[in-house]
Formats: structure tokens, sequence, C-alpha cells
């Protein structure tokens, strides 16, 4: 029988609750780039690079996850392998 080395971690990468996590962080930093995109003046600049710097590093948490979960063969998925170029390209 197979076991997965990281059982833990395939475990709760798999869960409804950590794609609702994941969801969650991708609006929250969507409403942080509208704000800042909206707002004049250039005020809280730190405040907001300091906010996608935690974002960026979310999500990087999230693709290490997925990848120690389902191996290197998740990034063969196209929308897998876009989140993939948004973490590190955009980042």
């Amino acid at each position: 029988d197979f076991q997965h080395p990281y059982e833990m971690i395939h475990n709760v990468v798999k869960t409804m609750q950590f794609e609702m996590v994941m969801g969650s962080l991708i609006v929250t930093n969507c409403v942080f780039i509208g704000i800042e995109a909206s707002e004049k003046g250039g005020h809280n600049s730190d405040l907001y690079s300091a906010c996608e710097h935690v974002f960026t590093a979310l999500f990087l948490i999230e693709w290490i996850l997925r990848v120690i979960s389902d191996g290197w063969v998740w990034m063969v998925d196209f929308y897998n392998f876009c989140d993939f170029l948004l973490v590190f390209v955009t980042g």
C-alpha cells in the first residue's frame, strides 16, 4: 500500500477549508490592490508594500505545500502553471 511521504500536508491541502482559506486570501489581496490603486497621493505606500510581500509569501507557501502534496506533476496542469507564473513572475 502506498503511504504518502507527507501525509499530514497532503491531507490538509486536499480539504475544502484549505481551498476556502486560499480563496479568501486571493479576494483579500484583490481588495488591497484595489484600495491601493484608488488611493490618491501615495499615502500608506509602506503599508501596501508590506501587504504585497506578506501575500506573496503566503502564496509561495501555498505553492510549496501543493507541490509537496501532489509532486511536480501538479505543475503540468495549465491552471496550476498559470498560478505559478502569477506568484513568481509578478510577486
